[in-house]
């Protein structure tokens, strides 16, 4: 059981000293960077995270950023409760966590609007410019209401 535990705390401290320092500029007061769990997030300056999970594209311009997410919390390979539950967690569960997450294809879509301001709601745990998550339907639909320029695209839209 210590060898498990020294193994996990040297797994997440190479994480973290191997990841988690880059970020990428989306403009404004947003960045995309990796929070200490090394899950790719969009948080601000003052780094509040705004979506939280494993962002895997990213695109922004002068008005709005736009952002496809893998909800990996639901990924049994990627959950540490789940790892503790089946007690396998190993040195081949980081590499079983990336696999799951390529194989997933219910993808979740966010639209940060930059010309409004960040607010925090208390009771609806929400900001007030961000919109999301939603299935890709409900976020062409989105994308429409806000006026999101068509020269903004994710990759693969």
């Amino acid at each position: 059981m210590k060898r498990r535990l020294a193994f996990l705390m040297v797994f997440v401290l190479l994480s973290i000293l191997a990841g988690c320092g880059r970020f990428e500029d989306l403009g404004g007061t947003y960045k995309l960077q990796c929070d200490p769990n090394s899950y790719v997030v969009v948080s601000d300056t003052m780094n509040r995270i705004i979506v939280r999970g494993h962002v895997v594209k990213a695109t922004s311009n002068s008005g709005f950023i736009l952002l496809k997410q893998i909800p990996i919390d639901s990924i049994c390979e990627c959950n540490i409760e789940c790892f503790q539950k089946m007690n396998s967690y190993d040195k081949r569960s980081y590499r079983r966590c990336k696999e799951a997450i390529q194989r997933r294809r219910d993808q979740l879509f966010w639209i940060i609007d930059k010309t409004q301001d960040l607010s925090f709601n208390p009771e609806t745990k929400t900001y007030s410019n961000v919109f999301g998550p939603y299935r890709e339907e409900e976020y062409r639909s989105k994308r429409i209401e806000l006026n999101v320029p068509d020269e903004l695209v994710l990759e693969d839209e």
